[in-house]
């Protein structure tokens, strides 16, 4: 096997991601802006911005509105879902804030506040929002980043709740990995927090090394998760002229063997290798999949549509779908950004196939979910977000993943983080044939 080597990244202008940048509600300052428990307030703090910052503002928002999983939360009671968002903003864009309407000031104004604090908005889900409980929201937010920063809460507003919401959540990140729990009946999100010295092993688990050494014909004994270890293998492998995505996919055959999880499926999606530098521009042929099934797995006979086969192939052209769909949130031009799939943290979901078609065909019912970062050529862009991908599923409703189960597989994203990011900065790409659907 050939092992294709990597072009020089290309410094040309048009290859700029978009970063977004806007005023967060808290950095409105020196103005008296009235009752915060009255809507009356918030107008008076959009009132307050120049055009150019309420523009790029309500930009800003519109996109992010565009690329939300299903938002599904009531404001008094009007049942809010992602059109009547768009819409709304869209009339932000068209109307001065004096001309606003009831509907367009709130939801802007959530979406402002929940943007500033970086909280997903889709946490408000199957929820009546008032703004006393928007701020009950927060209240609760903030008490729990307290604890976990061993800080005592303060009574607070609910514009300084948000700040400190997301200032909290800058330090507990150093410690704890942010993940997700989803319900997909009704789209309900919960936030977790995962200790970082929990799941941050020194080494992977010795049946993975037992599966990386049967499927490469290498001797590994061991594999610390550490660069230095890691480039070792890869040099290894790279001398027996095997393309390193093949310890990608001994991991992967490796997660759906796992006893501890006891998964139908195990999925790994990255990109090939190309255009790293301006990843908005990929395409589905230039993503990797592989897909495992656990042996002795029927799919039909567990409830899904298709065979193992045709299983494999719609969840591979699925995957690689997604991860260019999420890269479009890097795209200079608005008109591409609004097309994106939203970036995603670790997560455990449930009721997987109460809506999408491909979840239903493929029988997927739950899942657990790694989402890891790869590098970036960027001073400002330490790394891509969206474009790593570990996942394995269950075709049984009756086992919902844990949080537990979630802290195992984490490593096995861990490594395929580092065997990508070492692989590329070798000059490599990884292997082409599984771009290709088959």
């Amino acid at each position: 096997m050939n092992i294709p080597i990597s072009q020089s990244l290309n410094d040309a202008t048009e290859n700029i991601p978009f970063i977004p940048k806007f005023i967060k509600i808290y950095e409105i300052e020196g103005i008296e802006f009235g009752d915060e428990q009255s809507w009356i307030y918030y107008h008076n703090i959009w009132q307050a911005l120049d055009t150019l910052q309420r523009d790029k503002l309500v930009n800003y928002l519109f996109d992010k509105a565009c690329t939300f999983g299903p938002v599904y939360f009531h404001l008094g009671d009007k049942l809010i879902k992602n059109d009547y968002i768009k819409a709304q903003l869209d009339n932000c864009k068209k109307f001065k804030v004096a001309a606003w309407l009831d509907d367009t000031l709130s939801i802007a104004t959530i979406m402002w506040l929940m943007e500033s604090s970086t909280t997903l908005l889709t946490e408000l889900n199957t929820r009546t929002l008032t703004l006393s409980k928007l701020k009950q929201f927060f209240q609760e937010k903030y008490t729990k980043y307290c604890k976990l920063c061993d800080l005592p809460p303060e009574p607070l507003p609910l514009v300084d709740l948000c700040q400190s919401v997301f200032t909290l959540r800058q330090s507990i990140e150093k410690n704890y990995i942010r993940c997700f729990h989803i319900d997909g009946k009704e789209w309900q999100r919960n936030e977790y927090f995962l200790r970082r010295e929990e799941c941050d092993i020194p080494k992977i688990y010795p049946h993975v090394c037992q599966k990386v050494a049967q499927h490469t014909g290498l001797t590994v004994n061991e594999i610390p998760l550490t660069q230095t270890a890691v480039d070792k293998l890869i040099d290894e492998v790279i001398a027996k002229n095997i393309n390193p995505f093949e310890i990608i996919v001994a991991i992967t055959n490796a997660a759906v063997e796992d006893d501890f999880l006891k998964a139908d499926y195990s999925v790994i999606t990255v990109p090939y290798g190309v255009l790293l530098d301006a990843p908005w521009k990929l395409s589905i042929e230039q993503i990797c999949c592989y897909v495992a099934i656990r042996e002795g797995v029927d799919t039909q006979t567990n409830g899904a549509k298709l065979n193992n086969e045709r299983v494999k192939i719609a969840i591979a052209q699925r995957m690689r779908f997604n991860i260019v769909k999420r890269t479009r949130i890097y795209h200079p031009e608005q008109k591409q950004r609004i097309t994106a799939r939203p970036f995603r943290f670790p997560d455990i979901a449930q009721n997987e196939n109460s809506h999408y078609n491909g979840h239903i065909n493929a029988g997927i019912k739950t899942s657990a979910r790694t989402h890891f970062l790869l590098a970036s050529p960027y001073k400002d862009i330490e790394n891509w977000r969206g474009l790593g991908d570990l996942r394995i599923n269950r075709l049984s409703d009756n086992k919902p993943y844990t949080l537990e189960e979630l802290k195992h597989l984490l490593p096995y994203g861990r490594l395929c983080q580092l065997i990508y990011n070492a692989t590329i900065s070798k000059g490599l790409y990884m292997d082409q044939a599984y771009c290709k659907k088959k």
